[in-house]
């Protein structure tokens, strides 16, 4: 995902550093997609599987709220497989 992300926007990736595919004529486009990937790069933070658990738990917790489901949250359930 971080390379496809990176290929978006023209960057690549080389050891540590974004690096963006450039030249003097165009340096200014370049740079605005560098910060872009910048930023896109720390979108991806969002996908750890932790926090698109939480974020499920909440939308479902205000579905059921909206529609007066009673529920109990952070419930866990063990059956036989574990």
């Amino acid at each position: 995902m971080l390379e496809t992300t990176l290929n978006e926007f023209g960057v690549r990736l080389d050891s540590d550093a974004l690096v963006p595919r450039t030249s003097a004529s165009n340096f200014a486009v370049h740079k605005h997609n560098l910060v872009q990937a910048m930023l896109a790069v720390n979108n991806l933070f969002y996908l750890v599987a932790p926090t698109v658990a939480s974020l499920f738990l909440e939308d479902v917790a205000l579905w059921l709220d909206r529609n007066e489901v009673r529920y109990i949250p952070k419930i866990k359930l063990t059956w036989e497989s574990g």
